[in-house]
């Protein structure tokens, strides 16, 4: 393990999630997960998840 103390207590609060859509697979580590529903382009919901996670563009 590289880094101090702390990084291994945060990697081991950490929960493993796996999201399966039709052919697709999504893996990932997070502490907490949430689902929304959209009805809008596949685009327009990229756009606002990627604004959420990077600020505005």
């Amino acid at each position: 393990m590289t880094g101090g103390d702390d990084e291994g207590y945060h990697r081991a609060e950490l929960r493993h999630f796996l999201v399966v859509c039709h052919e697709d697979l999504v893996e990932v580590l997070a502490d907490d997960v949430r689902v929304e529903l959209f009805d809008k382009s596949f685009e327009e919901v990229a756009m606002h998840a990627l604004r959420l996670n990077l600020g505005s563009l």
